[in-house]
């Protein structure tokens, strides 16, 4: 992203409907309401991943994915008296006991000479530490493991989407970081100190009052946002320090040279210390905490940098590329603590422009315990640093930008796939994708086919008001691929109307699942969670129903003979069920169920993507459509003389098809790969990294296509055709 930032300009188009600007003036339009032109609800999370978590995952709405800023003003009031400057005089005490308590144990480590994970120590020293400041006790290690499970899933925009729409229960740690039961007896307790939630509960004295579920929520984001962010901060700053041991001389001599002991750190002296807060802020600089799709917003209209952004695009500010940019900072990739104290005139770092550093945002979502998480940085930092001689024993073997991975926050990323179980099942189905079988398949598609004309003969004849190409085309489609699968057709073209499994398909579950992007129908989302997702319910109805599907057409396939003639049989050819058992066991059951799913949904929705938007492009180009049936009408006289074999002679129908493709993709954006560490176009992408290749923005690109945004099948035609072109000759 940096490299096309510098290379490209301020603003670089990252994908389909995703902009990335890299400028302070976009920071301030994007995430400052009201100013620089932005407009109070210009830019939204509503849409974004984060309101998708949101929705999903936590019992009630908290000031991390409030969409409305009126909810969002109401919880930050609710939610500031936590993060008052009394307050954190008063939680130093409780700061100060774990960190006393965490060293006791470094003691031991060091006595023994052993090798220390300082991440994973720091990991659960803040974790007990924020779980004290949160409910005034710590919490099990165990709720620490979960959370740190799910958030080292890949948050990589469609895959994350379809992930938490099909297994929300995945994410619905909050309930499991802080169960309601936990949170009663905090409330109940008579000897609540200084603790987040007293603070909080303290404000229905000011008339802000939160129900059960909102207090959940908000504590244990606190608890979540706050843990990571504070250890990527320390992880980073300490990774920095110990890459150049001067640099930690440098802050060790700062402290020894302040205090007399350990026990003389206090909160407020360390917070004037110039090089202990530079290393810190430095560390921020470089390595933003939160660096990915949590600061997105979507446009609802607006400019940035005078750039019109349309309704509905994502609009992403990168933290990292302003962070890091040459036109802000002097050095702007090297590590100067130095740069935030030595500013004079005359010094290296005079120009440097400050308002590019946000690592906690700013405007009314700028982040709430920023002061909080400093003083647990610095009090960390600098304990371990008066008391501990450190030297880093993987120098050599671990550099942050290469071995770690950000998509939401700087994470060890655990990709949950198996490539050989993938490449068992493809060489299976492929079989089913032979020549052989897809002549075979032409049966289906001409009986299927001819069940459409019926119908939209008798449609045009009965209704004045035109057809609904896209739901026509998602009932050919989703006949043809059901049959194909398993054998059977759901009819749904003969019958004239939706199925139940069809109409959750074309409700965006099944689309999800296979990486479409949800953003595309934002009403049928909503309208989704709202009736489908309900929270009378503990599981994901619609899901269930459309998996259910899956598995009992799955069964019913199970109990006739194998053949040849669908893809089913292939797949069960390659995993045999169990002999001599009727009951299947729930493992096989749900392999099959998710092979089904993923056979019907994607080749429903990228079958049916393609056949809506040919008919578009063919209806807004009325001179193609001219020649389109020119030819077909020339070698077919008859509807029955259309078969597999004749119609490859028709080049101007497979041109347009070509040419569909290539203007609307059906998987348009790319699907995202992690990078094991390698040169792409020669430029070498760092192991951990997520890699996609947006198809839509190469097939529109003049360095491959003449006149690349226009419809003209022409390009494809081989150059004896009639309509040829030699404009297209170097495409």
């Amino acid at each position: 992203m940096v490299t096309n930032e510098v290379a490209q300009g301020d603003v670089v188009r990252v994908g389909p409907n995703t902009v990335s600007f890299a400028t302070t003036g976009a920071l301030t339009a994007v995430h400052n309401a009201g100013s620089s032109g932005g407009g109070k609800e210009a830019f939204t999370k509503n849409g974004t991943i984060e309101w998708l978590l949101g929705v999903m995952s936590w019992p009630a709405t908290n000031i991390l994915t409030a969409v409305d800023p009126k909810a969002h003003e109401k919880l930050r009031k609710a939610v500031q008296p936590a993060f008052t400057l009394r307050e954190l005089r008063k939680q130093e005490a409780i700061q100060q006991n774990w960190i006393t308590a965490y060293h006791d144990r470094l003691d031991m480590g060091a006595v023994s000479d052993a090798e220390i994970n300082i991440t994973e120590h720091i990991s659960q020293l803040t974790w007990d530490m924020l779980g004290d400041l949160s409910f005034g006790n710590p919490l099990p290690k165990s709720q620490l493991e979960i959370m740190q499970n799910v958030l080292t899933v890949p948050l990589i925009g469609s895959f994350t989407k379809a992930l938490v729409t099909s297994f929300p229960g995945m994410f619905q740690i909050p309930r499991d970081i802080l169960p309601v039961g936990t949170l009663r007896e905090t409330l109940q307790r008579t000897d609540r100190g200084h603790d987040f939630l007293s603070a909080i509960v303290g404000t229905e004295q000011k008339g802000i009052h939160l129900t059960q579920d909102e207090l959940q929520s908000n504590a244990a984001m606190l608890v979540m946002v706050g843990q990571d962010a504070t250890v990527t901060c320390l992880s980073s700053t300490l990774y920095f320090l110990l890459r150049d041991p001067s640099q930690m001389a440098r802050l060790r001599d700062e402290l020894r040279e302040t205090f007399e002991s350990e026990s003389a750190i206090k909160g407020e002296a360390i917070a004037r210390l110039p090089f202990l807060n530079g290393a810190i802020n430095e560390a921020m600089r470089l390595i933003s905490p939160a660096n990915g799709t949590g600061t997105h917003r979507q446009s609802q209209g607006g400019y940035v940098e005078g750039i019109w952004v349309p309704a509905g695009v994502t609009v992403a500010v990168d933290q990292y590329t302003i962070q890091r940019s040459p036109k802000y900072w002097k050095y702007p990739e090297e590590y100067r603590p130095e740069r935030w104290s030595d500013r004079g005139p005359g010094s290296d770092f005079e120009h440097d422009d400050h308002s590019a550093y946000r690592p906690f945002l700013l405007g009314p979502r700028a982040c709430l315990g920023r002061e909080l998480g400093l003083q647990v940085a610095r009090l960390v930092l600098a304990r371990l640093s008066f008391r501990y001689e450190m030297r880093m024993t993987n120098a050599d073997g671990f550099v942050w930008e290469r071995d770690c991975d950000s998509s939401y926050l700087w994470l060890g990323h655990k990709v949950l796939t198996d490539p050989n179980a993938h490449r068992t099942v493809r060489k299976a189905v492929d079989k089913g994708f032979g020549v052989t079988c897809v002549n075979e398949y032409a049966g289906i598609v001409q009986k299927i086919s001819k069940q459409l004309v019926r119908q939209l003969r008798d449609h045009c004849r009965n209704d004045p008001n035109g057809v609904d190409i896209k739901a026509w085309s998602a009932r050919v489609t989703f006949d043809v691929i059901t049959e194909v699968t398993f054998g059977k057709s759901f009819e749904t073209v003969a019958q004239g109307k939706h199925t139940v499994w069809l109409s959750l398909l074309t409700d965006n579950i099944a689309a999800a699942a296979v990486g479409v992007t949800i953003r595309r129908q934002p009403q049928a989302v909503k309208t989704l969670l709202r009736f489908l997702f309900s929270k009378l319910s503990n599981k994901a109805k619609a899901r269930a129903l459309y998996l259910e599907s899956c598995r009992q057409m799955s069964k019913d396939r199970l109990g006739h003979p194998l053949g040849t003639s669908d893809l089913f049989s292939y797949l069960l050819l390659a995993y045999p069920p169990p002999t001599g058992k009727e009951d299947y066991s729930h493992e096989y059951l749900s392999f099959l169920e998710g092979q089904a799913a993923s056979l019907v949904s994607g080749g429903t929705e990228t079958s049916s993507t393609l056949m809506t938007s040919l008919i578009y492009n063919l209806l807004m180009h009325p001179d193609k459509l001219v020649r389109l049936q020119e030819e077909v009408r020339q070698m077919f006289p008859k509807s029955e003389d259309i078969n597999v074999d004749s119609v490859k002679q028709a080049f101007y129908l497979q041109a347009v098809i070509e040419e569909g493709l290539r203007i609307f993709p059906p998987v348009a954006f790319g699907l995202p790969r992690v990078c094991p560490g390698t040169t792409i176009a020669g430029v070498y992408v760092p192991k951990g990294t997520i890699v996609q290749s947006p198809g839509i923005l190469m097939a529109r690109h003049e360095r491959y296509f003449a006149r690349a945004k226009e419809f003209l099948p022409e390009r494809w035609l081989p150059t004896e055709h009639i309509y040829y072109d030699e404009q297209f000759a170097s495409d």
